[in-house]
């Protein structure tokens, strides 16, 4: 996947804030990623010691992030949950594993540019090993007129 494969207008949106999330995108940068457009897997890519794998539902996606007992990343994991439509229904259920003595960071981004009557669920959950280092931040634009 490249650049022009996923919506500018996502893109766009979040360089407005000052978040360049290009270096994020599968084949740019470094770390482990999960990216959607609408309820579309538009790119995985995995490094050593996590396992992210993904399936479509009619709303959305069901996702497992694993990172793997022993694993220390320098890098965060990114996901990347995009709709550039203005109205629809985006549900995300990720299960995210850390498991014992690992050391990650995950950083989301949710990005709704033109958003008027969109809904965006996310029933997360999360399972943190012994000895964990773990950090999850999410970052969200909602559009200008508000309607996520």
């Amino acid at each position: 996947m490249n650049n022009s494969d996923y919506p500018e207008d996502i893109l766009q949106s979040l360089e407005d804030y000052n978040i360049d999330i290009r270096d994020f995108l599968p084949g740019h940068g470094k770390g482990a990623k999960l990216l959607l457009d609408f309820n579309k897997i538009s790119g995985i890519e995995q490094v050593e010691g996590i396992v992210i794998k993904g399936r479509e539902i009619p709303n959305g996606i069901v996702a497992d992030v694993v990172i793997k007992e022993g694993t220390k990343l320098e890098e965060p994991i990114h996901l990347c949950f995009g709709i550039n439509k203005e109205t629809g229904v985006q549900e995300i259920f990720p299960r995210i594993i850390a498991e014992d003595n690992t050391d990650v960071k995950i950083q989301a981004h949710c990005s709704f540019p033109n958003a008027n009557g969109l809904i965006h669920k996310m029933f997360g959950h999360y399972y943190i090993g012994k000895n964990c280092n773990f950090t999850y931040s999410e970052t969200h634009y909602h559009g200008e007129r508000s309607g996520a």
